[in-house]
């Protein structure tokens, strides 16, 4: 009972419950943004990420969150472009996560933003088939860059990766065009854009399970938000 009442266990445990319900909320959050018109099945992404948690022990929370300022500013632009600060900030943040984590991973999701926006911007009726295209070359370059995670990782957590990798992907070719707005106007959401977003995501996730479990953990809400996605 003594070891209960000492300030340093009721610490730990407001911790690990902060962490476990701010996991959920970031994974909840993205699967929104991933998959916009079923907002009640993105609420499955809670309890995910909280049983990754309670798992692991511990996620990294910082990077799924930039994640989805990422995911919004590509998703959610169909013609009107947002203020510069906001546009400087997206791509800063992911750098910056860089030189955290000393990931270069986060350098190539600016690169990617940055690339992707301006493609979109300047051929907005080929984003149809730039989709596919992004879908098949990213999900080979991860699963190629990942390879030797799944090895690290051991074979149940890798089967479960690529199991999620290959419901995601279903789930992109199976989509229809998205009945939800767009932030800056009442153009729908582009189908195009939602496509090459969920497999920016699956890609950047696959891509950190090269560093094994800790690169899993560093993006434990996405891989709650895939999954929820996925379903």
């Amino acid at each position: 009972m003594a070891s209960y009442l000492r300030g340093e266990e009721w610490l730990a445990i407001l911790s690990f419950a902060f962490n476990s319900v701010l996991a959920g909320l970031i994974a909840w959050a993205l699967a929104r943004e991933l998959d916009p018109d079923r907002e009640t099945v993105s609420l499955l992404a809670i309890p995910i990420a909280a049983a990754t948690v309670i798992s692991f022990g511990a996620v990294a929370l910082l990077p799924s969150a930039v994640f989805i300022g990422t995911a919004r500013y590509l998703i959610r632009i169909t013609a009107s472009a947002p203020r510069r600060m906001e546009v400087l900030v997206i791509w800063l943040m992911p750098l910056g996560l860089m030189l955290y984590y000393q990931n270069a991973v986060f350098g190539l999701l600016t690169v990617l933003t940055f690339g992707l926006e301006a493609y979109f911007e300047k051929f907005p009726r080929s984003e149809s088939r730039y989709a596919a295209a992004a879908l098949f070359a990213t999900a080979g370059y991860a699963a190629y860059a990942g390879l030797p995670a799944f090895t690290s990782l051991g074979l149940l957590p890798g089967l479960m990766a690529g199991g999620i990798g290959l419901l995601v992907l279903l789930k992109a070719a199976r989509m229809r065009q998205p009945q939800s707005r767009s932030d800056f106007n009442d153009q729908p959401i582009s189908l195009g854009r939602l496509r090459t977003v969920m497999l920016l995501s699956m890609a950047i996730a696959l891509i950190t399970m090269t560093g094994g479990t800790p690169g899993f953990l560093l993006l434990g809400p996405l891989w709650a938000a895939l999954l929820t996605v996925g379903i």
